[in-house]
Protein backbone atom coordinates (compact mmCIF):
# COMPACT_ATOMS: atom_id res chain seq x y z
CA UNK A 1 0.00 0.00 0.00
CA UNK A 2 2.43 2.36 0.43
CA UNK A 3 4.74 1.65 -2.67
CA UNK A 4 1.40 2.54 -4.35
CA UNK A 5 0.98 5.65 -2.33
CA UNK A 6 4.39 6.30 -3.09
CA UNK A 7 4.38 5.74 -6.73
CA UNK A 8 0.95 7.71 -7.08
CA UNK A 9 2.85 10.77 -5.44
CA UNK A 10 5.90 10.69 -7.65
CA UNK A 11 3.82 10.31 -10.91
CA UNK A 12 1.34 13.74 -9.91
CA UNK A 13 4.36 15.54 -8.87
CA UNK A 14 6.42 14.65 -12.21
CA UNK A 15 3.11 15.22 -13.92
CA UNK A 16 2.57 18.32 -12.66
CA UNK A 17 6.11 19.60 -13.78
CA UNK A 18 5.70 17.91 -17.13
CA UNK A 19 2.89 19.53 -17.96
CA UNK A 20 1.78 23.37 -18.92
CA UNK A 21 -0.16 25.07 -16.28
CA UNK A 22 -3.76 26.03 -17.40
CA UNK A 23 -4.21 29.80 -17.71
CA UNK A 24 -5.90 31.36 -15.06
CA UNK A 25 -9.54 33.33 -16.77
CA UNK A 26 -9.51 36.90 -16.45
CA UNK A 27 -13.19 36.62 -14.10
CA UNK A 28 -11.29 34.65 -11.34
CA UNK A 29 -8.64 37.83 -11.18
CA UNK A 30 -11.81 39.88 -10.52
CA UNK A 31 -13.34 37.90 -8.06
CA UNK A 32 -10.03 37.80 -6.32
CA UNK A 33 -9.46 41.09 -6.03
CA UNK A 34 -12.68 41.83 -4.76
CA UNK A 35 -12.03 39.50 -2.11
CA UNK A 36 -9.14 41.34 -1.36
CA UNK A 37 -10.05 44.46 -1.24
CA UNK A 38 -13.69 43.46 1.24
CA UNK A 39 -10.73 41.48 3.47
CA UNK A 40 -8.54 44.84 3.63
CA UNK A 41 -12.01 46.70 4.59
CA UNK A 42 -12.77 44.75 7.12
CA UNK A 43 -8.99 44.66 8.08
CA UNK A 44 -9.24 48.47 8.31
CA UNK A 45 -12.08 48.34 10.89
CA UNK A 46 -10.95 46.12 12.88
CA UNK A 47 -9.72 46.65 16.85
CA UNK A 48 -5.94 46.18 17.72
CA UNK A 49 -7.39 43.24 19.97
CA UNK A 50 -9.53 41.70 17.37
CA UNK A 51 -6.76 41.54 15.07
CA UNK A 52 -4.52 39.66 17.90
CA UNK A 53 -7.35 37.40 18.67
CA UNK A 54 -7.32 36.52 15.17
CA UNK A 55 -3.55 34.89 15.50
CA UNK A 56 -5.41 32.36 17.94
CA UNK A 57 -6.48 28.82 18.01
CA UNK A 58 -7.76 27.82 21.43
CA UNK A 59 -8.82 23.96 23.30
CA UNK A 60 -11.29 23.88 25.76
CA UNK A 61 -12.75 21.30 27.60
CA UNK A 62 -16.32 19.57 26.90
CA UNK A 63 -19.01 20.95 24.72
CA UNK A 64 -20.29 23.61 26.31
CA UNK A 65 -20.71 26.53 24.56
CA UNK A 66 -23.30 28.22 26.97
CA UNK A 67 -22.32 32.09 27.43
CA UNK A 68 -21.28 30.88 30.99
CA UNK A 69 -18.71 28.73 29.22
CA UNK A 70 -14.77 30.12 28.68
CA UNK A 71 -15.03 28.85 25.78
CA UNK A 72 -17.59 31.65 25.01
CA UNK A 73 -15.90 34.28 26.65
CA UNK A 74 -12.48 33.69 24.58
CA UNK A 75 -14.62 33.76 20.95
CA UNK A 76 -17.28 36.76 22.23
CA UNK A 77 -14.58 38.61 24.45
CA UNK A 78 -11.20 37.73 23.29
CA UNK A 79 -12.14 37.59 19.56
CA UNK A 80 -9.91 34.35 18.78
CA UNK A 81 -9.65 33.05 15.62
CA UNK A 82 -10.26 29.32 15.66
CA UNK A 83 -10.76 26.36 17.97
CA UNK A 84 -8.97 22.86 17.93
CA UNK A 85 -11.16 20.04 18.78
CA UNK A 86 -9.90 16.92 20.83
CA UNK A 87 -11.40 13.70 22.20
CA UNK A 88 -8.90 13.90 25.19
CA UNK A 89 -10.43 17.29 25.57
CA UNK A 90 -14.14 15.60 25.60
CA UNK A 91 -14.86 17.77 22.31
CA UNK A 92 -16.34 14.61 20.95
CA UNK A 93 -19.16 12.27 22.47
CA UNK A 94 -19.02 8.77 21.00
CA UNK A 95 -18.82 6.73 19.34
CA UNK A 96 -23.05 6.93 18.82
CA UNK A 97 -24.22 10.23 17.39
CA UNK A 98 -20.50 11.28 16.64
CA UNK A 99 -21.09 13.45 13.52
CA UNK A 100 -24.22 14.75 14.65
CA UNK A 101 -22.84 15.65 17.87
CA UNK A 102 -19.53 17.52 16.53
CA UNK A 103 -21.96 19.52 13.73
CA UNK A 104 -23.97 20.76 16.90
CA UNK A 105 -20.55 21.44 18.06
CA UNK A 106 -19.27 23.39 15.47
CA UNK A 107 -22.43 25.30 14.31
CA UNK A 108 -22.76 26.47 18.30
CA UNK A 109 -19.23 28.06 17.67
CA UNK A 110 -20.25 29.68 15.29
CA UNK A 111 -23.17 30.60 16.56
CA UNK A 112 -21.06 32.44 19.55
CA UNK A 113 -18.25 33.93 16.34
CA UNK A 114 -21.60 35.67 14.59
CA UNK A 115 -23.11 37.21 18.07
CA UNK A 116 -19.24 38.69 18.82
CA UNK A 117 -18.76 40.23 15.56
CA UNK A 118 -22.73 41.09 15.15
CA UNK A 119 -22.17 43.34 18.81
CA UNK A 120 -19.15 45.40 17.99
CA UNK A 121 -20.18 49.09 17.70
CA UNK A 122 -18.15 50.65 15.14
CA UNK A 123 -19.18 54.13 16.03
CA UNK A 124 -22.44 54.54 15.01
CA UNK A 125 -22.60 51.38 12.91
CA UNK A 126 -22.66 47.66 13.62
CA UNK A 127 -20.48 45.09 11.76
CA UNK A 128 -22.76 43.71 9.16
CA UNK A 129 -19.09 41.04 8.20
CA UNK A 130 -19.15 38.02 9.74
CA UNK A 131 -15.62 36.28 10.18
CA UNK A 132 -16.13 32.56 11.20
CA UNK A 133 -14.40 30.73 13.20
CA UNK A 134 -11.62 28.34 11.93
CA UNK A 135 -12.12 25.08 13.39
CA UNK A 136 -9.08 22.57 13.66
CA UNK A 137 -8.98 19.02 14.47
CA UNK A 138 -6.14 16.28 14.85
CA UNK A 139 -6.78 13.23 12.25
CA UNK A 140 -3.68 11.35 12.06
CA UNK A 141 -5.79 8.41 10.64
CA UNK A 142 -5.03 4.96 10.75
CA UNK A 143 -8.13 3.87 13.69
CA UNK A 144 -8.00 3.87 17.00
CA UNK A 145 -5.92 5.45 18.94
CA UNK A 146 -4.93 7.71 16.27
CA UNK A 147 -8.29 9.09 15.12
CA UNK A 148 -9.80 11.90 16.84
CA UNK A 149 -13.47 11.14 15.57
CA UNK A 150 -14.01 7.32 16.23
CA UNK A 151 -17.02 7.09 13.81
CA UNK A 152 -18.91 8.95 10.75
CA UNK A 153 -16.84 11.78 9.83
Amino acid sequence: MKRFLYGLFLFVLIAGLILPASPVQASSITADGEAKQKAEALLQKMSAEEKVGQLFLVSFKGTDVSSASQIYDLIVNKHVGGVVLDSANDNFIGPDNTLESAQNLVSELQSAALTENSSIDLGGSTRTNHIPLFVGISQEGDSNPYDQIINGM
